[in-house]
């Protein structure tokens, strides 16, 4: 566990919400992957952010700070945001949200027959 992590688990009960460990894990993977791109394409993390659509208090939300946890959970629309624009797969941020919409897409049958339109 490094620096960070520690930090995270240290002020988990200081979070205005309470995250899961997996989350606190998604976050923390989150962290490293965002700094790593930033540092490769030479980005802030506020113009990596709004690459996302984001806004630099998201990027605190989501994966916290040097003092304080995160706040928020991934949601499926952000980590699919996330992983595009940083060109990696959302298993590698979040291994138990790439799971869900695995099972979800499983739950799908696409027809290739056109619909009529109105």
């Amino acid at each position: 566990m490094d620096y960070w992590q520690s930090l995270i688990v240290k002020n988990m009960n200081k979070a205005s919400s309470n995250l899961a460990k997996w989350q606190i894990d998604d976050a923390y993977r989150l962290r490293k992957l965002i700094d790593a791109h930033n540092i490769k394409h030479e980005l802030t993390q506020t113009s990596f952010m709004q690459k996302c659509g984001f806004t630099q208090g998201m990027y605190a939300q989501l994966c916290g700070s040097e003092t304080k946890p995160p706040r928020r959970p991934l949601s499926y629309e952000q980590v699919t945001k996330l992983a595009k624009t940083m060109g990696v797969l959302i298993e590698d941020i979040s291994p138990t949200l790439a799971r869900d919409i695995l099972d979800m897409c499983s739950h799908i049958r696409l027809t290739t027959a056109k619909r009529a339109s109105k």
